[in-house]
Order: structure tokens, then C-alpha cells, then sequence
């Protein structure tokens, strides 16, 4: 009977676990996410701001 709580211990501890890493992951990956929309964001805005020489008409 030790042995049975024992091992379904275990087994909880490394379903626990796995959540957490799972966890971890999809927090990391939103993360990782927001990071590039940011980086999206800010190089549009960095376009927008740009002023670009005005070339002479074509005749």
C-alpha cells in the first residue's frame, strides 16, 4: 500500500510538473508574441515618420 502512494506521488508530481512547463511554454510563446507585434508596430510607425526625397518628374 506504501508503494501505491508512493508511486501515485510520483505520478502527481510529474503531471504537476509537466503543467507548469506547459504553462511556461504558452506564457513564453504569448510572450514572444507580443514582443514581435510590438517590433511590428514600432517599425511601421518608424516608416510612417520617414521622409522620403521627392524625386523630380519624369519628362
Amino acid at each position: 500500500m506504501l508503494n501505491s502512494l508512493r508511486e501515485q506521488a510520483r505520478s502527481h508530481i510529474s503531471i504537476e510538473i509537466s503543467l507548469k512547463i506547459l504553462r511556461w511554454s504558452r506564457n513564453t510563446a504569448m510572450d514572444i508574441q507580443q514582443i514581435v507585434m510590438l517590433a511590428e508596430l514600432a517599425a511601421n510607425r518608424m516608416m510612417d515618420n520617414l521622409e522620403l526625397p521627392k524625386s523630380a518628374p519624369h519628362r
